[in-house]
């Protein structure tokens, strides 16, 4: 089966479940086709071409984590949604000591409602996440922040008479060094387990043909993409979860051994 680009790209953005037989890596054409978003910009916003603003390196002052929503409009029960949560991350881990970068540029505006946007949202996140590493390289957890949806009973684990929102942590595999981000989100995972039983749904791995590709993942050794609570989450449960995570994170950041 043949395709052009333009033709190959309007099959795959119009059906997140169909397979496209090819012997050319559908989501491999996607990124070569779609990247180019300079134009869509530009077409859809005179003369505001994205750019990463106001930041400049200084080696006395290298961020730590990146945190970013592919999907930024994902809200909680009040209102909230994962752009606070993602804000919340970032004044924690300040709090002991880690510096790290949210990503405040959105992706919904950019996005074209005539083609399928979930495709599309992680090709203009990628092009911020780029855009980062070719300024620090690499950073030592790069957190694309979501939320699930979910009925409520199953989106919440009570402790000791507090609820926490759940969490379930989601893998790519058509990269090459997957199973390092594999081991990263495992090792969160039974960390958050082993203290808080329950809390983590564990790893859903996309290995299927007709799945998305990477997430974004392959950009970096250190990624994860997080689903941290549901849309029927309240806030003080996506923050009771925030605490959980912030000394692991800062654990793994530091290299400690893990128990």
């Amino acid at each position: 089966m043949n395709y052009s680009n333009d033709k190959l790209l309007l099959c795959f953005l119009n059906s997140t479940n169909s397979y496209i037989e090819t012997n050319v890596d559908p989501f491999e054409k996607f990124i070569n086709y779609a990247l180019n978003l300079d134009d869509l910009f530009n077409s859809k916003y005179t003369n505001n071409t994205i750019k990463v603003s106001n930041i400049k390196f200084d080696s006395s002052n290298i961020p730590k984590v990146y945190i970013y929503n592919t999907h930024d409009t994902e809200e909680y029960l009040g209102g909230s949604g994962v752009r606070e949560a993602a804000k919340l991350i970032e004044h924690k881990l300040k709090e002991i000591g880690i510096d790290s970068i949210v990503e405040d540029r959105k992706v919904t505006p950019y996005l074209d409602t005539s083609y399928s946007t979930f495709y599309q949202s992680y090709a203009i996140s990628r092009k911020y996440l780029e855009e980062y590493i070719n300024i620090y390289n690499d950073f030592d957890l790069v957190i694309d922040l979501h939320r699930d949806a979910l009925e409520r009973e199953y989106s919440y684990k009570t402790i000791d008479g507090v609820n926490y929102a759940k969490i379930l942590f989601v893998q790519g595999v058509r990269y090459d060094h997957y199973k390092d981000n594999l081991e990263l989100v495992t090792k969160i995972s039974d960390m958050v387990n082993s203290k808080y039983p329950g809390v983590s749904k564990g790893i859903m791995i996309k290995d299927k043909d007709y799945q998305h590709d990477n997430y974004n993942q392959d950009l970096s050794s250190h990624a994860m993409l997080l689903e941290l609570g549901s849309n029927n989450s309240t806030w003080d449960e996506i923050s009771n979860t925030i605490d959980i995570l912030i000394p692991i994170f800062k654990e793994v950041i530091d290299g400690k051994e893990i128990n």
